[in-house]
């Protein structure tokens, strides 16, 4: 079996909407129906100083309950990477992908056209097989946001690597070789 990991990347208190509610239950049924594979977290950490606040004058995930990890999902975020861009590929986060081995990693998680899709470029231009979970994905900003970078996704790394239905992503999670 090839070494794989499950991301939930930024299902945090202050991304939580009526555009990005419904994938919380979600992500929670997934990690307790896939508890054998190994998850981890990342956490958006916005600052006075981030290039966010400076180019773009976006001021929310400043406070602790915002960047709070959703409590539905707290008690698996055991594992989590604190990160204040876009990308989830930290050098902490790259160094344990290196650490334990993992050659694959499913992504799931907010905002599908910001740190999803950014996080899923950075480990494939790093070598590490990004697969894109759409059914567990959303954005915060516009459902139309979502179906966009949904599209970009599909053209970029093709359907093996993004998958849109549940069925595909069990599949790919309870396959002996992750799905390739």
């Amino acid at each position: 079996m090839k070494s794989r990991l499950l991301l939930v990347i930024d299902v945090q208190a202050g991304f939580i909407n009526d555009g990005t509610r419904h994938v919380v239950p979600r992500i929670e049924s997934l990690l307790r129906e896939h508890a054998s594979v190994p998850v981890a977290f990342t956490r958006f950490v916005n600052s006075r100083d981030s290039s966010f606040v400076r180019f773009q004058q976006w001021k929310k995930m400043l406070g602790r309950k915002s960047i709070a990890i959703v409590p539905e999902l707290r008690r698996r975020a055991v594992c989590v990477f604190d990160k204040c861009n876009y990308s989830g590929t930290t050098p902490e986060f790259m160094a344990h992908l290196r650490q334990h081995g993992i050659r694959t990693v499913y992504l799931c998680g907010l905002d599908t056209d910001g740190c999803v899709l950014a996080t899923a470029f950075a480990l494939f231009d790093h070598g590490i097989r990004p697969v894109i979970l759409l059914p567990y994905c959303a954005s915060s900003s516009a459902k139309d946001h979502h179906r966009h970078a949904c599209a970009v996704m599909k053209r970029s790394f093709g359907s093996a690597l993004v998958l849109g239905d549940r069925r595909s992503v069990t599949q790919a999670l309870t396959s002996p070789d992750g799905g390739t």
